[in-house]
């Protein structure tokens, strides 16, 4: 009896032996290979926004991972027989075969077999463009793009920018471009992007090319005659980098600042003479073209004289050096005397001297003192006055309609008689000293409607000059004397006046 109860004690300690390990702890053991028999869905339709996707087998363990094409997908754990896996939809973007099993992680543990999981769906794809080249300044941005399988979906790419389309066919969609898309010259990929199904068609290539240019602005347009060499800069659009100014029919050294500016340098010789020049600038192939024509003036100014010293001499006096101040003046300016040139020394464009002789001052008279330039233009000066006189008070020169002699006043005053008028009125004033006087009339919104008095030397006294209103509107109207004494000091009036018809 006791040697069966001994060795039924140590099998029993046998058993346990191999059931515990002798620090206390459970034995570890391998994990077991998995078996995978199916999985369900085995298809689903390219462009679907993710599906969840049920895998049977055996040997499946809670730790257990699926590979869809080398990449691990999130695993719920049902069963050691049954697997549920999330596919996300950037992984149903395109047709195609994807390798799918699973793996148990070690101790042990391993791959299943493979089984395959089909993406089903219609290539798009497109053949040709109409047009394939647009011109920058194209107006028409529509786009014809031909092809195969394209359906209610289909949305035209441009460099993979979503456009409006119009779905015609499965063989032909349109869409418009916008004007971004053909601001920079070179090459752009079309593509069909189909949002129901998913996927992306083959690339074609669509050329933007060259377009003319648009001139807005250009700084100076203006210029005198012999200038010396000048950059003009010229504002627009759609300059090319390779593009090139032409003044008239002189290509110009030119410097491609931006899409929006060029600059261009004008040599001495180009502004020899008074004209009128076209200005355009060139864009070169492919496309390219001409823009508008802006004008580019270069005058010969007609000299001015602000200023003559001295203004009088008496009867007899000799002969000597008059100081003429004004602008406009050049080396080729000559100053002449009651239309006669005369010596002429010339200092700068502001000032040169007129030699006046003692044959010019023998008679009592006022002589026109003007200047002239001997270029092309011949332009002329304005005149002032020389006064040769015992008495300073007693010369006028002839003005037409003014008339002298009347009231007692002090500087510059006007007033009109009568007024309200129709047609006529008289427009009076006194100057308190000799003086070049100008006398405008302004309508309502200050534009220039007659000159009565046009810088005419008057002696000082009183003075009325008529004018007429039989061709205007009725309504209110401005006239505005300007005086310049011989001291340089001037003097303005304004008044109102009104013509009721």
């Amino acid at each position: 009896m006791n040697k069966k109860y001994n060795t039924l004690k140590i099998g029993v300690v046998l058993v346990l032996a191999a059931l515990l390990n002798f620090t206390g702890e459970s034995i570890a053991q391998n994990n077991p290979l998995p078996s995978l028999y199916s999985i369900s869905p085995e298809t689903v339709e390219r462009g679907n926004q993710g599906i969840t996707i049920s895998l049977f087998g055996d040997n499946f363990v809670s730790t257990a991972s699926v590979s869809w094409d080398g990449t691990t997908l999130a695993v719920n754990f049902v069963s050691a027989s049954e697997l549920e896996a999330n596919v996300p939809a950037e992984l149903l973007t395109r047709i195609d075969t994807v390798v799918v099993y699973v793996i148990n992680p070690g101790p042990g543990g391993g791959s299943s077999e493979n089984k395959n999981f089909i993406i089903t769906g219609v290539e798009q794809i497109v053949n040709s463009l109409a047009p394939v080249t647009i011109r920058q300044d194209a107006e028409n941005l529509s786009l014809v793009v031909y092809g195969s399988n394209f359906t209610e979906n289909s949305v035209v790419r441009i460099d993979g920018n979503e456009r409006s389309t119009m779905f015609l066919s499965s063989t032909e969609i349109h869409t418009s471009l916008l004007r971004s898309d053909i601001e920079n010259v070179g090459s752009c990929e079309i593509t069909v992007y189909n949002f129901g199904s998913g996927g992306v068609s083959n690339a074609v290539n669509f050329e933007v090319i060259y377009g003319s240019p648009t001139i807005i602005s250009m700084t100076p347009d203006l210029r005198k005659v012999r200038d010396a060499g000048f950059v003009i800069t010229i504002n627009g659009s759609l300059f090319a980098p390779a593009c090139v100014v032409y003044f008239d029919d002189v290509l110009l050294t030119t410097t491609f600042v931006s899409a929006s500016q060029v600059k261009a340098t004008i040599p001495d010789e180009l502004v020899n003479e008074p004209k009128t020049y076209s200005v355009t600038v060139k864009n070169p192939l492919p496309g390219g073209g001409s823009s508008n024509i802006v004008s580019f003036v270069v005058v010969d100014p007609v000299p001015v004289i602000n200023k003559i010293d001295p203004r009088r001499q008496k009867p007899g006096s000799p002969g000597f050096m008059m100081k003429l101040e004004g602008s406009g003046f050049t080396f080729l300016t000559k100053g002449l005397v009651n239309g006669s040139e005369r010596i002429t020394t010339f200092v700068n464009e502001n000032l040169i001297y007129l030699s006046i002789g003692s044959a010019d001052l023998q008679i009592v008279g006022s002589y026109p003192i003007t200047v002239k330039d001997l270029s092309l233009s011949k332009n002329e000066s304005k005149p002032l006055y020389l006064v040769v006189s015992d008495n300073k008070r007693k010369v006028d020169p002839p003005i037409g309609n003014v008339t002298n002699g009347f009231g007692d006043f002090d500087g510059v005053v006007s007033q009109n008689y009568p007024n309200p008028f129709n047609p006529l009125t008289e427009i009076r004033f006194a100057l308190s000293s000799d003086a070049v006087v100008s006398l405008d009339v302004y309508n309502s919104v200050g534009q220039k409607i007659s000159t009565l008095i046009d810088k005419i030397e008057m002696s000082a006294g009183e003075h009325a000059v008529s004018f007429d209103g039989a061709d205007l509107s009725s309504g209110q109207y401005f006239y505005n004397i300007t005086s310049v004494d011989l001291d340089g000091k001037i003097s303005h009036s304004m008044n109102k006046m009104i013509l009721i018809k």
